[in-house]
């Protein structure tokens, strides 16, 4: 298998799904707020400014303006135990306040989905810092 070998002459920290590209805005955050609902989005990154233990202002702003518009989709990575306890208190840190600030009534089924989408843009600005 190819994943093992790749695993065993590297030892990478994380391996995930190749980058999706997505859609033809200039930014992550454009294309997820054309897309989806740009509110989510202006909570994502103030969960993230106000959670997220590692925030960096500047980081931010860089990867959400300036970064290509390419995420890991559906949240698909493994790593080590360690790290990913660190990934999912750092997921979980930002994402959990959303909970009760998004209300998904009357949204279709495909927006409903809004906290999975959020969690991929967090995912890959995570592994981009």
């Amino acid at each position: 298998n190819v994943l093992y070998k790749v695993i065993e002459e590297h030892s990478p920290d994380i391996v995930a799904m190749p980058h999706a590209p997505i859609g033809i805005c200039h930014n992550i955050r454009q294309q997820y707020c054309a897309a989806h609902y740009p509110e989510d989005w202006d909570k994502l990154a103030k969960s993230v400014a106000d959670n997220y233990k590692d925030y960096d202002a500047d980081l931010w702003v860089k990867w959400s303006l300036d970064y290509p518009m390419l995420i890991y989709p559906c949240n698909l990575l493994t790593m080590h135990p360690e790290l990913f306890d660190k990934w999912m208190e750092d997921m979980f840190s930002v994402m959990m306040p959303l909970v009760d600030k998004i209300d998904v009534e009357g949204r279709d089924n495909y927006q409903k989905r809004a906290w999975s989408f959020l969690a991929e843009r967090f995912t890959s600005f995570w592994t981009y810092t």
